[in-house]
């Protein structure tokens, strides 16, 4: 470096010292991005081991997003700051992030008043984009959600709706989860068997995205969302070939039946409507079109259920075995498809192949759904069979499975997963001492979750169906209801979502 070029970058780094002298917008600004980047290291230090996270180590998260917006708000009225507004904004965005931290965390642990406040902090005490003020409003609807007051989750909703119409963000994307709002709506009234808000919010919905079809023709991400969601409408109202009539309507930019459209149909024929042959018309379409595409995984799984179902397991079996060759390190393909292809040997009278299989499962995907499924099945096939010996000692092997489960997966859904498996054993082989201290745990473990109501729910019912104490019982049920606002257990049932996701028609 020359003499001249050493001068001129001594100047530069004092001209930047000077910048970020104490008060100055830049030096304010680095400090609260010091705080903050020292809330991100604890975040990533505690997400390697979660399930050794502590009380104490929420805590000390949560008083340090709390310090970064109280260092906001003291200094976002500083005279240098409000003249520097590209410096204001950067604070804010930071804020934004703590705030939607605690949101989180009072989220966690119910804490309802600090949750609701936290989230209308956002657009009103800290400044955000339109997409951000709307997420917000989105969570909070979701949040009411899951604590059961559904007025207000209806009524952020409604204006929701109203006020961000077309449903589009700031760079002219469909915001899907705006759209999936009227299906929210008729997903709630259906939960709770109000068959008048029921027709009422299915007609609104399908006026709204009627409105957006004729009004936006142009916008053809927006028009074809508009469609899949009134066929999503129909298929809520069990009107089958009304949806199938609108997913015919979808076409790609080669002017085919569009592939995601046909998949639903496919699924349409599967499920609700049972014509399985035009379900395999559908799929092979399908898998003709998009051979080399990740979706036809679940199309060769469903082809090979139905031949299965319709009696030819060699069929069936040959779709199972292209998909085990073409998706060998997808876990939940491959324990999905060799649940199903130890039941096609079960199903074939050939026993002692289908537990071949099964063990086969268990012991190359033991953390997933259906080798838990297998592992309460085999004890159950030897009891149906009247082979009592048999079903004792696979009842006391899977109850080790699912104990080594949850031990090594501890602080997982995995671990609580386990946990329910054992005590529908327990309950079945009549050791109802350890159901009742395994129902207790999984409760301790989510005390204010819907496993954790479930547990206390299934307590009541052993109380009271197996012991005949309808005392007890009550207990586990004003538990519950102290805690969960309801003991009906068909809307404990309900599968709560972290956001509004388009789901299955199946």
């Amino acid at each position: 470096m020359t003499r001249l070029a050493t001068i001129l970058s001594i100047i530069a780094s004092l001209f930047i010292i000077a910048a970020c002298t104490q008060d100055s917008p830049a030096r304010i600004r680095y400090e609260m991005e010091k705080i903050a980047f020292q809330a991100e290291k604890m975040t990533e230090q505690l997400s390697i081991q979660p399930e050794l996270i502590t009380v104490d180590d929420n805590l000390r998260l949560k008083t340090a997003h709390e310090n970064i917006i109280a260092y906001y708000h003291r200094h976002k009225t500083d005279e240098n700051i409000v003249a520097d507004t590209i410096t204001l904004r950067q604070m804010a965005r930071i804020a934004l992030g703590s705030q939607l931290h605690l949101a989180r965390y009072y989220q966690t642990g119910r804490q309802v008043d600090s949750l609701i406040a936290a989230f209308r902090r956002i657009g009103n005490e800290i400044p955000a984009l339109p997409d951000d003020i709307v997420s917000a409003q989105l969570n909070l609807a979701i949040a009411y959600k899951g604590f059961r007051q559904y007025d207000s989750t209806l009524a952020i909703y409604d204006r929701v709706l109203e006020n961000y119409f077309p449903p589009l963000d700031y760079k002219q994307r469909v915001n899907i989860n705006i759209m999936n709002i009227p299906l929210d709506m008729i997903k709630i009234s259906k939960s709770l068997k109000d068959d008048r808000r029921f027709a009422s919010f299915t007609n609104s919905a399908l006026e709204y995205y009627g409105r957006l079809k004729s009004e936006f023709s142009s916008n053809q991400e927006l028009n074809r969302s508009a469609r899949i969601h009134t066929a999503r409408v129909f298929a809520l109202a069990e009107k089958w070939r009304d949806a199938i009539d609108q997913l015919y309507d979808i076409k790609d930019t080669t002017g085919q039946l569009d592939i995601n459209s046909a998949i639903l149909i496919g699924n349409i024929f599967n499920g609700p409507l049972n014509k399985l042959d035009s379900a395999l018309e559908m799929y092979h379409s399908i898998i003709d079109r998009k051979s080399d595409s990740a979706i036809i995984g679940q199309m060769l799984l469903d082809i090979g259920k139905i031949y299965c179902s319709k009696g030819d397991y060699v069929e069936g079996r040959k779709h199972f075995a292209d998909l085990k060759r073409k998706f060998p390190y997808s876990p939940r393909l491959m324990s999905q498809t060799q649940l199903v292809y130890a039941q096609s040997f079960q199903a074939d009278n050939d026993w002692d192949r289908a537990l071949l299989e099964f063990q086969w499962l268990l012991d190359n995907y033991p953390y997933t759904e259906p080798a838990f499924q297998a592992a309460r099945f085999i004890p159950e096939y030897f009891m149906a069979d009247g082979d009592i010996e048999l079903a004792d000692i696979w009842y006391k092997k899977a109850l080790e499975f699912y104990r080594q489960a949850a031990e090594n997966k501890q602080g997982q859904p995995t671990e609580l997963a386990a946990y329910t498996y054992m005590a529908d054993i327990y309950r079945y082989t009549n050791r109802i001492p350890d159901a009742f201290e395994t129902l207790e745990r999984i409760h301790t473990l989510a005390p204010k979750s819907l496993i954790g109501a479930k547990a206390l729910y299934n307590a009541a019912a052993i109380a009271y169906k197996d012991l005949g104490d309808s005392v007890r019982a009550q207990n586990y049920l004003d538990r519950l209801n102290k805690e969960f606002g309801t003991t009906d257990s068909t809307i404990i049932n309900q599968d709560e979502k972290t956001n509004i996701n388009i789901e299955s028609l199946q």
